[in-house]
């Protein structure tokens, strides 16, 4: 389904804050893309827009992104503070590494280009082949990825999570509701133009979410961007 572009600056929701308890809850928002993006797009997004979270794609089907180290470093002078990096593995039969080596592959390429980062979001997405599997075997591959993210983040600053959609993790999980990992956060997708978790129905274990994909693909300072929701 095509997303409409949106009008509405973050700005307004940037600042948005919520009492629990003696705890304040900020709702913040956030873009993400796998494609190069420029200085002047990231100061707008960041200081025009109130943009206040990027999420930066580093790794592709097996291999690592050049781009990645350029938007790293472009969202960092810009002033992004909540900067994360994603990785959308090769998780099909024909996949020439396994799922440590690409996480290995992925840490080293980080650390190799100082990037810091708060979390690593492993993509669970059909239209990255996992569907072609039966759910037991991308179930075993997701336990594998686990266990490679879990070593790889062990002895560093940043964790790991979930970004999917509730059908697309049915599609390749089966079913059944499976349960990878609940204590990872989920960022989950749902292009429904709404910056909130109104709608969201627990699955695959979580019952509440770190942060929801709104909109895809939406015009922000000339550039392509998907536009997230989160809240800290």
């Amino acid at each position: 389904m095509k997303t409409p572009i949106f009008s509405a600056t973050a700005a307004t929701l940037a600042f948005l804050a919520a009492s629990i308890g003696s705890q304040v809850v900020q709702a913040k928002t956030a873009i993400d893309t796998f494609e190069l993006v420029s200085s002047e797009a990231y100061k707008c997004a960041h200081g025009e827009q109130g943009y206040e979270g990027a999420a930066i794609g580093c790794y592709r089907e097996g291999n690592s992104l050049s781009e990645c180290p350029t938007n790293y470093f472009r969202a960092r002078s810009a002033g992004f503070k909540d900067v994360d990096l994603s990785l959308r593995p090769c998780a099909h039969r024909g996949c020439t590494k396994t799922p440590r080596e690409q996480v290995d592959e992925f840490t080293s390429f980080a650390n190799t280009n100082k990037m810091g980062y708060r979390y690593l979001w492993l993509y669970v997405s059909t239209s990255d082949n996992w569907g072609s599997s039966p759910p037991e075997g991308n179930q075993a591959t997701l336990n594998d990825f686990k266990e490679a993210l879990d070593a790889a983040s062990s002895t560093t600053l940043w964790k790991w999570g979930i970004a999917t959609s509730a059908s697309d993790w049915k599609t390749i999980t089966g079913p059944n509701d499976w349960e990878l990992d609940n204590t990872v956060p989920l960022w989950y997708e749902n292009h429904d133009g709404q910056p909130n978790f109104d709608e969201y129905t627990p699955f695959g274990g979580w019952e509440t979410p770190f942060a929801k994909q709104y909109a895809k693909d939406s015009d922000v300072c000339g550039v392509r961007f998907s536009q997230s929701y989160y809240i800290e």
